[in-house]
């Protein structure tokens, strides 16, 4: 118990602690496979974020391809009341499950799959995350009835590891664009690469209605025809760590675009893409929104192309400039523990091997046209 409430603590600053929370679970109910996600109130549909270890790879593909769509526990899922986990067994019978093609193409072939227990969150600004504990037939009242113990003792930490974790992103999409509290400043939207929104930051949706909307299903739309032809571009991956960046301008905003394995931007309050593991990265896309008047910097650049956070642009920028460890430590006031751990996470995310390399990308991005 008290490894998975660390692991939500980590999850509720971190993106990449929701996995690992995941596979805390499964191993705490052996047998099970485990999965975070939310639900499009509109088209019913459930918005997979990750997964852990307990589904293999090509079913979670097919899943998401096709059965997502015609998933009988949708509508149970957004029946759940918040801070509840309940077992699937109350609201669809097996009787009735095993009458589906749902169940017959694509649960039985996940070694028999046959229900579950799934908890919702308490809501955050009218938004709730589902954990999902997926069982099998073999020995199910047992792992039914432990999978709910456990969820049910774990809410209170989950549902505030959600809510610490969506005001971090408003924080850092803050931060990201450079706006200040009017609400057309800017912002960012994560989505799926059908443009089913994952995250939006708040202010985004309250005060952009012509530069972009959320349509009936939950599509991200913008409102002039070539940028969203634009946002529809570039599915094949290029440059460093096979990312995609590419900006376009519209009236007084710049729109930045990132597609590929890393496009976690430092915003996302969930671990990024379909299916963490599964080699699906390519399917999200995450849009940064700034008024164009606001100048870009090289920080600002430099963060966005990598990922750093702005410790780490810092540390990035030291070292260009010729510090030496010690030097970043008195500079920074932290240790040097601190400052090599984050040398290390600078090198990992820049792909780099040394400080050399680091200073060579510093260099090219401020001699690089804005």
């Amino acid at each position: 118990m008290q490894q998975l409430i660390a692991t939500l603590h980590h999850a509720a600053l971190q993106p990449a602690g929701w996995h690992g929370f995941l596979l805390a679970l499964e191993r705490a109910v052996p047998g099970v496979g485990a999965t975070l996600f939310g639900v499009n109130a509109a088209s019913r549909e459930a918005i997979y974020v990750t997964t852990g270890q307990g589904i293999d790879a090509q079913g979670l593909k097919v899943f998401a391809d096709y059965y997502h769509r015609i998933n009988p526990f949708s509508g149970y899922f957004l029946n759940l009341a918040p801070g509840r986990a309940e077992r699937s067994l109350a609201h669809i019978d097996d009787a009735q499950l095993q009458r589906t093609e749902f169940y017959n193409d694509w649960m039985r072939q996940q070694d028999d799959l046959i229900g579950g227990v799934a908890l919702k969150t308490r809501a955050y600004r009218s938004s709730s995350l589902f954990v999902g504990v997926n069982v099998r037939r073999q020995r199910r009242e047992e792992t039914d009835a432990r999978a709910l113990v456990l969820l049910e003792q774990l809410e209170p930490y989950i549902s505030h590891a959600f809510e610490v974790s969506q005001v971090v992103a408003e924080l850092r999409a803050t931060a990201l664009t450079g706006r200040d509290d009017q609400a057309d400043q800017g912002g960012v939207v994560i989505t799926d690469h059908d443009f089913m929104v994952l995250w939006a930051d708040p202010a985004i949706l309250s005060g952009m209605a012509g530069l972009l909307r959320v349509d009936m299903l939950g599509r991200l739309r913008f409102g002039d025809p070539d940028v969203q032809l634009w946002a529809a571009q570039d599915q094949t991956r290029f440059g460093r760590g096979g990312n995609a960046l590419r900006q376009c301008e519209a009236g007084p905003y710049i729109i930045r675009k990132l597609i590929g394995p890393h496009a976690e931007m430092p915003v996302s309050p969930l671990f990024p893409g379909f299916f963490h593991g599964s080699g699906w990265s390519e399917r999200q896309r995450t849009f940064v929104i700034s008024r164009r008047n606001r100048q870009v910097t090289i920080e600002d650049r430099l963060g966005a192309r990598f990922q750093l956070s702005a410790a780490e642009v810092a540390i990035a920028t030291l070292i260009a400039e010729g510090h030496s460890t010690q030097e970043m430590a008195d500079l920074r006031q932290t240790s040097l523990h601190t400052i090599r751990n984050q040398i290390r996470a600078v090198l990992a995310k820049m792909e780099v091997r040394d400080r050399g390399g680091v200073i060579r990308e510093v260099m090219a991005e401020k001699n690089r046209n804005p």
